[in-house]
């Protein structure tokens, strides 16, 4: 026996080694790692509700989600939404006959408007043989997948580990009204008996003063008392959420579901607060060294919810990793833990925005092209230019032409849900005329004689000048360039030439 350990565990490690991703919590029954499906930023919040389907035991479930007004006040603000489902079918190994169909009512109209019948089925392996220890897994290849993979695919958004199936559905486009009905029916199956109905949601509020960033990691890992009956280790498994875009916050909230009788273990894992386990049979004993509190919000026969403030703890970090593990209370099927979700969502309180902004020059000759940038704080969603010339814009960073010779005063108005602030900077924009500045100038082929006299004006004038305007004082003018004109009354007479660059 002690040969066969020895080669057992050399087959585990190569096994592991072929996996892709990170290894499940599970190294003898399997498991999907969750990782991070989604992640964004809204104006209102992101809103679920994760907590245990109703009717436990029935094999025809109806579900009344109630979504908060403001996300559906408008068309377009419910910019990601995904329905979860999950029902249970018997002993992990055994391919017991399982359809189900899903009907989702999006308006609250009574009538469902999109119906999904799954009709995939499949037992389920464990990651190794338990007689042989020889790698077994399940074969996933007609998907795309393994032929040893410690999960089972259906199809690309259902697959099964241990004895539950668990499925989702893209619903972003489907809700809409407040009130949602889905409907779980799997009469005519083999058990059938349905764990979850969820719904997530995020959603934009345009009145809303809180900006939300939220990540949802998705999965299906397990741990279960084989590990400990089999190696005399405990199963933990891990997910992690990447932060590090995000350093502003005043408030962060982490929220798990899972699929268990009983509650797990939970915990930030680092270098000093790795899980301790004691051994024992029964029951095992083992805790992380700083665990995070273990009550519920809401526990059902076969699924919970539990969340935690955990401002504090991710403040100043890059990545936050939350590991978990089973109720080692727990024996039968209380001695396994199952989570598939888990969702983090920090929050902002807006401020009112303080306007600021720049450009990449800010003098120049005409047509002169400019990059304003803005750089207000505090959060602004609207932005209001004036350059000072008639031109604006409503872009954050826009750019602008000037097209003719002048100083400008350029202002930006900055607004959000908080308020609004404006910043004006006199005598910003500065635009010169390619042919330098403009000076009127002109001579005469005479400017003596007797009457009539006549008289050649010749245009010396510089700067561009495309325009002219003589007076000749004795009451004549002309417009053209280079005029000839005859003073006919004797006098004194005083001749002004006005050039412009506007025709």
């Amino acid at each position: 026996m002690y040969l066969q350990r020895i080669k057992w565990v050399s087959f585990l490690v190569l096994l592991l080694l072929c996996m892709v991703g990170v290894a499940s919590a599970d190294e003898w029954v399997g498991g999907i790692p969750l990782e991070t499906v989604q992640t964004g930023t809204v104006t209102g919040d992101l809103w679920f509700d994760v907590d245990p389907a109703p009717d436990w035991g029935e094999q025809d479930v109806t579900r009344i989600f109630t979504l908060p007004a403001a996300a559906v006040e408008e068309e377009g603000r419910i910019t990601w939404a995904r329905l979860y489902i999950s029902a249970y079918c018997g002993h992990m190994q055994n391919d017991y006959d399982f359809w189900i169909t899903n009907r989702f009512d999006g308006d609250g109209d009574g009538e469902y408007e999109h119906v999904w019948e799954e009709t995939g089925r499949s037992g389920f392996n464990y990651v190794l043989d338990q007689d042989t220890w020889e790698p077994l897994g399940n074969d996933n290849t007609a998907l795309g997948g393994g032929p040893n993979d410690p999960y089972k695919l259906i199809n690309d958004h259902e697959n099964r580990v241990t004895s539950d199936y668990f499925m989702w559905y893209d619903v972003t486009d489907l809700i809409k009204g407040q009130a949602v009905n889905v409907n779980v029916n799997t009469e005519g199956t083999f058990d059938g008996r349905i764990k979850i109905i969820s719904l997530v949601v995020a959603y934009d509020d345009p009145s809303s003063t809180t900006k939300t960033t939220y990540w949802v990691n998705q999965g299906h890992d397990v741990c279960s008392n084989y590990v400990e009956d089999i190696f005399g280790e405990a199963a933990v498994g891990t997910t992690t959420f990447d932060i590090s875009d995000l350093s502003e916050f005043d408030s962060a909230r982490l929220t798990v579901s899972y699929m268990a009788s009983h509650n797990g273990n939970y915990a930030f894992p680092t270098a000093d607060n790795d899980f301790v386990y004691t051994g024992g049979s029964p029951p095992v004993e083992g805790t992380f060294t700083d665990a995070l509190d273990r009550t519920p919000d809401e526990q059902g026969p076969y699924s919970g919810v539990i969340s935690w403030d955990v401002t504090d703890t991710v403040a100043g970090e890059d990545e936050v990793t939350l590991a978990y593990s089973r109720d080692f209370q727990g024996t039968g099927t209380a001695a396994f833990y199952k989570i598939p979700l888990a969702f983090l969502a920090m929050k902002k309180t807006l401020a009112s925005p303080a306007a600021n902004f720049s450009a990449n020059v800010t003098s120049g000759d005409a047509p002169l092209v400019i990059r304003f940038t803005d750089e207000s704080t505090g959060d602004p969603n609207s932005w209001e230019w004036d350059f000072g010339d008639g031109g604006s814009s409503g872009e954050q960073n826009p750019e602008y032409t000037y097209e003719t010779p002048g100083t400008y005063t350029v202002g930006l108005t900055v607004s959000n849900n908080a308020g609004t602030n404006v910043s004006e900077k006199t005598d910003y924009i500065t635009v010169t005329d390619p042919a330098g500045p403009l000076s009127a100038d002109f001579k005469t082929n005479v400017i003596a004689g007797e009457a009539p006299l006549t008289v050649r004006f010749t245009d010396k004038s510089t700067g561009g000048p495309i325009s002219w305007l003589w007076d000749f004082g004795d009451g004549g003018n002309s417009t053209e360039q280079n005029p000839e004109h005859t003073y006919r009354i004797p006098g004194i007479y005083t001749v002004t030439l006005n050039a412009s660059r506007v025709g």
